[in-house]
């Protein structure tokens, strides 16, 4: 499943520390959802990337790039929490730092995702098109050094992929991207 890039493998001690890396031993055994950890970094990270207005939106998802998502997530999670430099003001970032840590942390029961969405476009008007972030260098452990999808507004749209070309240079046919025993060996 590494291999494949079908699983990124990392945990938090906290909700506000930057995550480390564990073991596939640390994957959920079975499909109940309270059994999967939650990420609330990755969350804000969505919410800031499906914004009402497209052409702010956060990031760009291509087609070739794995763990976007994650990528920003820890981009948010550092500025946020260790570096406020890369705000491109620190009132920009004490205003989002100070509103989320008074956020209870949504959850499935609770669905009001206003002050959420809220989050995202505040991320998405300020810190996700900061230049301090076009050649952020990501920690060893994420497939590429830098954080991908970084954009000046206004920001393209999402390339259109087509299910073959996330293995492109897979030589593997169609039917072997059917899920098998194999495929949970990690």
């Amino acid at each position: 499943m590494i291999n494949r890039k079908y699983v990124f493998l990392e945990s938090r001690d906290s909700p506000y520390d930057l995550p480390h890396k564990v073991g596939p031993d640390a994957l959920p055994n079975g499909w109940k959802l309270d059994s999967f950890e939650d990420n609330l970094w990755r969350s804000l990270a969505g919410f800031a990337s499906h914004i009402d207005d497209t052409k702010s939106r956060c990031y760009i998802k291509s087609c070739d790039d794995f763990f976007v998502d994650f990528q920003w997530s820890y981009a948010i999670n550092e500025a946020t929490e260790y570096n406020a430099s890369l705000w491109p003001s620190s009132s920009e970032r004490a205003a989002f730092r100070d509103r989320l840590h008074e956020l209870a942390y949504p959850s499935l029961e609770h669905g009001d995702l206003t002050d959420w969405k809220d989050l995202g476009q505040q991320l998405s008007s300020s810190l996700c098109h900061a230049e301090s972030l076009r050649s952020y260098a990501l920690p060893s452990g994420f497939p590429s050094p830098t954080l991908q999808g970084w954009s000046a507004v206004p920001v393209s749209d999402d390339p259109s992929c087509k299910y073959q070309s996330c293995r492109s240079k897979s030589t593997r046919t169609y039917d072997e991207y059917l899920v098998s025993a194999d495929d949970v060996v990690v």
